[in-house]
């Protein structure tokens, strides 16, 4: 009976990062030929209701999607195809949402799945596959018939076995075929949606018990991490706090990695959750974290400047760009008629030096 799946004993024995020289070589390789992962195209992370009209239009036309099948990854059956079995028709839509060549889509719409292994090999992907427990056999099994089996989720993968994923155009959401609209690109935790509404859509009964528990203001409810509340941990709360959490749609996980992100724990804390070493991705160190020096180059960066792989590390600590610019979810229909600046509505102890 074939294999259906990669195996404890597909693994390679003793390394799990890849060469990009395999020792033995069974297939030819491309004269001057070096596999460079294309650019991650963030538009497939963002939920179908906050696409354009025009995006929905070229998503559902020709590539068949449905909000339902956008948002959970990997379960149209259009990504289970190659760019060379596309129409043309099918090709100008994925151009519209930035699939621009057959590298872009085969990475990150078909995360190379529709190839065999000997032409994985000639693209020196193989290295990679074998990372995270492939091998010619069990591979070739299913390449013909996707989706394939997945190794476990994202989480029990090693560090470099989740980088050896990123080069295969996954994240979290993609390894997992999560639903983005709550996962996004690989948030650790399910976005708390209730939470990233502006007051006015607050439902009274929750704004009073927001007001009169937690002294949220409209100001401070709009304005993401101005909240004093915000800078407190779970385990600070009073219980009629955590009461209006709890109403909220939050609990103790969810409240310090979308909330607080982790900002009330000490490093020793950190490193006894695992959360230090998405820190240290952002740039921090233990002395950064106590105050001893400078906090890293990060914190003074906007999400669109963020590198991929410090992308990556903020969503595990569930930053999404909302959260990680402040950004101000006021409605500009009122007396003023530009936004406000985040900045001068900050508490004098956030601010940078």
């Amino acid at each position: 009976v074939p294999s259906t799946g990669p195996t404890e004993t597909s693994s390679p024995s003793i390394s799990i990062s890849p060469t990009h020289s395999p020792t033995v070589s069974h297939y030819p390789t491309k004269a001057g030929y070096s596999y460079v992962r294309p650019k991650r195209n963030d538009l497939r992370f963002v939920p179908w209701n906050k696409l354009g009209r025009s995006l929905q239009l070229a998503a559902s036309d020709q590539l068949r999607y449905t909000k339902e099948t956008w948002d959970v990854m990997g379960s149209n059956p259009i990504e289970h195809l190659r760019w060379s079995d596309l129409s043309d028709e099918q090709k100008d839509a994925a151009s519209i949402l930035g699939y621009d060549d057959e590298v872009s889509w085969n990475c990150w719409m078909n995360h190379w799945e529709s190839f065999s292994w000997k032409q994985l090999y000639t693209l020196e992907l193989t290295p990679y596959l074998q990372s995270l427990g492939w091998d010619m056999r069990s591979w070739n099994a299913q390449y013909s018939d996707p989706p394939m089996v997945r190794r476990g989720k994202w989480r029990d993968l090693t560090v470099d076995q989740q980088r050896d994923a990123t080069q295969l155009c996954h994240y979290k959401s993609s390894y997992d075929r999560l639903d983005v609209s709550s996962f996004g690109p690989g948030y650790a935790i399910a976005k708390p949606s209730d939470r990233f509404v502006p007051w006015e859509d607050v439902d009274d009964t929750l704004r009073v018990q927001l007001q009169q528990s937690m002294g949220y203001t409209e100001l401070t409810w709009n304005v993401l991490r101005l909240a004093p509340v915000e800078q407190k941990g779970w385990f600070e709360f009073m219980y009629y706090e955590k009461d209006t959490a709890t109403a909220l749609g939050l609990d103790d996980a969810s409240w310090d990695c979308w909330m607080n992100h982790y900002d009330s724990y000490g490093w020793s804390d950190l490193v006894r959750k695992g959360h230090d070493a998405h820190y240290a991705g952002l740039g921090w160190s233990e002395e950064a974290w106590d105050g001893a020096v400078d906090p890293p180059a990060s914190e003074g960066k906007s999400w669109e400047d963020l590198t991929e792989v410090e992308l990556m590390h903020a969503a595990a600590l569930c930053y999404a760009q909302e959260n990680w610019d402040r950004v101000d979810m006021t409605r500009n229909d009122g007396p003023f008629p530009f936004s406000k600046p985040v900045l001068r509505y900050t508490v004098w102890d956030a601010l940078s030096d």
